[in-house]
């Protein structure tokens, strides 16, 4: 198996989509020479606000979407597997929208997507209150989807939380497990890198988690940020700051089989029964 470099890049997107656009092209177009196989952005890449209205006034279908358009152009040009981590997608059958992720193969088509299964629904205190299901349609099927380069599973975000739906990707083949992000302030100074590296242990894949970074818009909302990627073993291969930026590492999957053999947890597991007394 041959190494293969990834990509990750980190955004400050906000609720200027002409903005978001250039930035996102802009980072793009700084690993056009770096010869990348798997490039990542993180969730929500086209757009942030709070204001519905203008959330659906703002955003696309998959056919019309410029990022979308964009990233295929790129893959087939630069011959990578471009994932958009997510964009809010307009559903034509109701008023919500969807967290959907878009896996583009180097012939510049979508060969998958992903829509966020688990809501961002929390209180963190300090009137810092999320409700994604109120303008979200939640997706029900999670996804392994087969690239020329590697076995990838698909999540976002808050499923991260959720540690079966890693299992079970890893179970029916990932290598490799995408986890791009808009991780708050708060849970990520706390949270983010103990539970990317708990997913790659349980899992034995690499994990890819590019995220969204510093403040968006007016609205006091935050991102952590510290883009990163992590090998099976639990190492950090690198890490960025929270700032928008990209970064790369090399990984050969030839680690994820060494890992597994050595410490076969997916094999080992059993069923069991559970009582309460």
């Amino acid at each position: 198996m041959k190494n293969l470099k990834i990509a990750l890049i980190q955004l400050n997107v906000t609720d200027n989509p002409k903005k978001n656009l250039s930035d996102f092209i802009e980072k793009v177009n700084e690993t056009r020479n770096q010869k990348v196989d798997i490039l990542l952005t993180p969730e929500v890449t086209n757009l942030i606000t709070s204001d519905h209205k203008f959330r659906l006034k703002n955003i696309y279908d998959e056919n019309d979407d410029p990022f979308i358009n964009y990233a295929k152009n790129f893959a087939k040009i630069n011959k990578l597997i471009f994932i958009i981590g997510s964009l809010v997608i307009k559903d034509k059958t109701s008023s919500k929208c969807y967290n959907r992720q878009i896996v583009i193969s180097e012939t510049g088509q979508i060969i998958a997507t992903y829509n966020k299964i688990h809501m961002f629904d929390v209180s963190l205190g300090n009137n810092e209150t999320y409700r994604e299901s109120k303008f979200y349609n939640a997706g029900d099927t999670a996804v392994v989807v087969n690239t020329t380069k590697a076995k990838i599973g698909l999540s976002i975000c808050y499923d991260l939380r959720f540690p079966k739906l890693y299992q079970d990707l890893a179970k029916s083949g990932a290598e490799i497990i995408l986890v791009p992000s808009a991780f708050t302030q708060k849970t990520g100074e706390l949270h983010w890198e103990s539970l990317l590296r708990a997913r790659a242990i349980e899992t034995g894949c690499f994990v890819l988690a590019a995220g969204q970074c510093g403040q968006h818009n007016n609205e006091g909302r935050r991102s952590y940020g510290h883009s990163m990627i992590i090998s099976p073993w639990g190492k950090i291969l690198t890490k960025l700051k929270n700032k928008p930026d990209v970064c790369y590492s090399e990984i050969n999957l030839k680690i994820v089989y060494e890992y597994r053999s050595q410490i076969p947890s997916l094999d080992n597991q059993r069923n069991y029964k559970l009582v309460t007394k």
